[in-house]
């Protein structure tokens, strides 16, 4: 209770002072901006309070990273062509191990969301049940989905995320309806409950990485400073 009651302090003297400076300032984009940071910092808080920072490591590499998806291996050895798609060139392994039992990641924001990893994929066994229910959707050995316009779309191989909205396959994936999203899976990442010392893997894009931010199933959200490669 003690620890509860000194997190609801902390949101209460956040959001004051964010209201006070921002009702100071003459511009409503920078309030809003101010706000946005103040939230963001009460997350980062509530977050480290709720369980134990995981431990994390970035592996640079050339190649997707040992451990991931067997099928998303195949996609990148089997397409030279990955950009159609929206794909990232692999670079980084973000190796995460847990120091709590029952710990999910839910999203990664790599960069505050300027770099990309890939989320979700096309579930074969779907794709086929897919296809034989609407196989005036098959155009040239590729998919149409649907969106929630009712308007076709030609389907992804992998859905990229910034965790942000910044790419725009996130845009493509939220306006899909609901039977076509069921077609894509989440990369085992993204589904791999950990218990205390596991560890888990993900395929980064080709980028710098200086801040990662990590968020969890249970609401948690923890971040690292990564220092900057010379």
């Amino acid at each position: 209770m003690r620890v509860l009651s000194w997190i609801f302090e902390v949101v209460v003297f956040f959001l004051i002072g964010a209201i006070i400076i921002g009702y100071m300032q003459s511009d409503k984009k920078d309030f809003e901006s101010i706000l946005n940071q103040t939230i963001s910092n009460i997350s980062n808080i509530v977050g480290n309070v709720t369980g134990t920072m995981p431990d994390i490591e970035v592996i640079q590499t050339g190649e997707v990273c040992a451990g991931i998806d067997e099928e998303l291996v195949a996609q990148y050895a089997n397409n030279s062509a990955m950009a159609v798609f929206g794909i990232f060139a692999p670079k980084n392994c973000l190796k995460v191990t847990a120091k709590d039992d029952d710990l999910q990641i839910k999203n990664i924001i790599v960069n505050k969301g300027n770099c990309n990893y890939a989320k979700y994929m096309i579930d074969t066994d779907k794709k086929l049940l897919y296809q034989d229910k609407y196989p005036k959707r098959v155009k040239n050995k590729k998919i149409l989905l649907r969106t929630k316009n009712q308007e076709l779309v030609p389907a992804r191989a992998v859905i990229s995320w910034s965790g942000v909205g910044k790419h725009p396959d996130e845009k493509y994936y939220m306006e899909l309806d609901d039977e076509s999203k069921a077609i894509y899976k989440p990369m085992k990442f993204f589904t791999k409950q950990m218990s205390f010392g596991q560890t888990n893997v993900a395929t980064l894009g080709n980028c710098n990485i200086l801040e990662i931010k990590l968020e969890t199933e249970a609401g948690a959200v923890y971040r690292y400073d990564i220092k900057e490669e010379k």
